[in-house]
């Protein structure tokens, strides 16, 4: 991942959650110490479904892209994006994650 990110960026990683890998982009928008990645879409590379839960995405994002964020100086992480399938499709996420210093 790169060192640093500036607003109007693309944010891509491909976190390996259970075995699938799942591929996720968004846009990079920055607010003083917030990174917020705005309209964030999540795919299963390689598969036309994945059999990956919500608290299993979750957690491989509090593992990889909270301690990202923490290595370039961030204090919070807002991820926001619509669910398009799966149960309750249209449904919007608005999660703002505090980064503890380690």
């Amino acid at each position: 991942m790169p060192d640093q990110l500036a607003s109007g960026d693309e944010f891509y990683r491909a976190l390996d959650v259970g075995g699938i890998i799942l591929e996720v982009l968004a846009e990079v928008e920055i607010v003083g110490d917030q990174l917020h990645l705005r309209d964030l879409a999540v795919y299963p590379h390689g598969t036309d479904r994945g059999t990956v839960g919500a608290a299993e995405v979750y957690r491989a994002f509090r593992q990889e892209i909270v301690d990202y964020a923490r290595r370039l100086g961030f204090v919070e992480l807002r991820i926001t994006a619509t669910r398009l399938t799966g149960m309750n499709p249209g449904h919007r996420v608005d999660r703002v994650i505090r980064i503890e210093p380690q």
